[in-house]
């Protein structure tokens, strides 16, 4: 069985998201799923949650996924700009729309915003950005 929108989405977004240069510049292999390693070193990319409505249509099967990308630093001097970095070098990663999304054909792709600020363990920083997808199959 192939995987549903969700699944399938996430890897193709991590496995694009290690291939480019300029993210690894930043962030080396740290580019994680829905689930960070306790273990893991900033700075690092992940995927903060995924979230799929069906659409229907008389052609096909579709889902409108919605996601957010997460850049995360804790830099003693510059975490705030790191983390804005890493979530801007994801963008051009996934602004290309050239993401191969097994089973799937990616239809659209486009940021709905963005956000940044100090995190929850009051010591990173953070720069959120939330994403809509199209995929249709």
């Amino acid at each position: 069985m192939a995987d549903g929108y969700s699944l399938a989405l996430q890897g193709a977004i991590v496995t694009a998201l290690k291939a480019d240069p300029a993210v690894t510049a930043l962030v080396g292999p740290r580019v994680y799923g829905l689930r960070v390693p306790d273990s893991a070193e900033r700075p690092y990319i992940f995927i903060s949650s995924i979230e799929v409505r069906d659409v229907r249509s008389d052609c096909a099967d579709a889902g409108s996924v919605t996601f957010g990308i997460v850049g995360t630093s804790r830099s003693v001097t510059n975490a705030d700009v790191e983390s804005a970095r890493c979530a801007e070098a994801a963008h051009e990663v996934l602004k290309r729309e050239d993401i191969m999304v097994n089973g799937y054909t990616l239809v659209q792709l486009q940021r709905a915003g963005e956000s940044r600020g100090l995190a929850g363990d009051g010591k990173s920083f953070e720069a959120a950005t939330a994403y809509t997808a199209l995929l249709d199959g």
